[in-house]
């Protein structure tokens, strides 16, 4: 509440997001007499939240089943805010039972998965950041073969290139 206003103008300070504020104006004379003006209200509003960024996947692409493998989940919020992630592994399974989190917007997560069968699977992933804004959906396709033999050096060179992305531009200069 502000007292002993004069002049035309009242500067309150920085106002709260998304608050009803009321104000009304009473005016003094020189001999004391007041008259009270109308109650008038406004709310501010929220800032705009941006949606997370769409996150990516990384991590090998094609394996054994029974095996566990590592794939790492980032994303990015324009505002900054700390993120959830909603992942789905292709074979009924969703990591938690729900939305895993919050991370810090640019963290990168780790997550350990297997798939009991062979076959075709597609990592799904979208990230929701503190105030419900959602990303799109993110997809890596993950194949655990139908063959029991897979190359090994490949397999090293491949998780090479995961951890040290690096790598791969090298490796293209002698193809």
């Amino acid at each position: 509440m502000a007292t002993s206003q004069f002049g035309t103008l009242y500067d309150p300070g920085a106002l709260d997001n998304n608050t009803q504020y009321y104000w009304r104006v009473v005016a003094w004379d020189n001999h004391g007499v007041s008259n009270d003006g109308s109650v008038w209200t406004f709310r501010t509003v929220s800032p705009t939240n941006n949606p997370p960024n769409k996150p990516t996947i990384g991590g090998l692409t094609s394996g054994k089943a029974g095996i566990e493998y590592e794939y790492t989940f980032v994303t990015t919020d324009p505002d900054g805010d700390n993120v959830y992630y909603y992942i789905e592994w292709g074979d009924g399974n969703i990591d938690g039972t729900s939305w895993i989190g919050p991370y810090e917007s640019g963290e990168e997560i780790k997550i350990n998965h297997s798939w009991s069968k062979k076959g075709t699977y597609f990592i799904t992933a979208k990230a929701k950041d503190i105030n419900d804004a959602e990303s799109d959906y993110a997809t890596l396709e993950v194949s655990m073969p139908k063959s029991k033999t897979i190359n090994p050096l490949m397999l090293f060179i491949e998780r090479l290139i995961n951890h040290f992305p690096f790598l791969e531009k090298i490796l293209q200069q002698f193809s």
